[in-house]
């Protein structure tokens, strides 16, 4: 008897402990901007309240369009994580895989961190998606959804012609 109780504790001790520990869905999302073919655009990826949460680690998978755009940097620098924790990123054409992990809780909303594309000279007028592939908090501890940015790529600009 006492064997079946333990193993009914261990068991059920396993089961909450793989539970997430934040009822709420942390959303995140990655900004939309309009750009010219050959330009450089920078966007936002940006994150719902995440005070309370206890989110320390996030590992995020963007799908993009690599014959349009071109991966170039992430960028801390006035973001939640500015001088906090490890950003950790690999790149192969089409997808972009971000592993952040913190050893303080992160708090607030707002931007967490920018990524930045060039968009090819080559590029059409229309509009390309940011997708996520993968959106995980605390190793998918927490939930968490991802809404996907798109860059508007505009019209070449003509050159202005000189007035008579």
């Amino acid at each position: 008897m006492f064997k079946k109780n333990l193993i009914l504790i261990i068991a059920s001790a396993l089961l909450l402990a793989w539970q997430p520990v934040y009822a709420a869905a942390v959303k995140v999302e990655v900004g939309s901007r309009d750009a010219q073919p050959g330009e450089s655009v920078e966007l936002p990826i940006t994150v719902t309240k995440l005070d309370g949460a206890g989110v320390i680690s996030m590992d995020l998978g963007l799908k993009y369009d690599a014959s349009i755009l071109s991966f170039s940097r992430l960028d801390k620098s006035g973001t939640m994580l500015e001088n906090k924790g490890a950003l950790v990123y690999k790149n192969s054409p089409g997808t972009l895989n971000i592993a952040i992990y913190n050893v303080d809780a992160l708090k607030g909303r707002g931007n967490l961190l920018k990524v930045s594309f060039k968009v090819s000279g080559q590029a059409q007028p229309g509009k390309t998606s940011i997708a996520f592939k993968k959106v995980l908090f605390n190793e998918g501890r927490i939930k968490a959804t991802g809404k996907s940015g798109t860059v508007k790529i505009l019209s070449p600009k003509k050159p202005e012609l000189p007035q008579k």
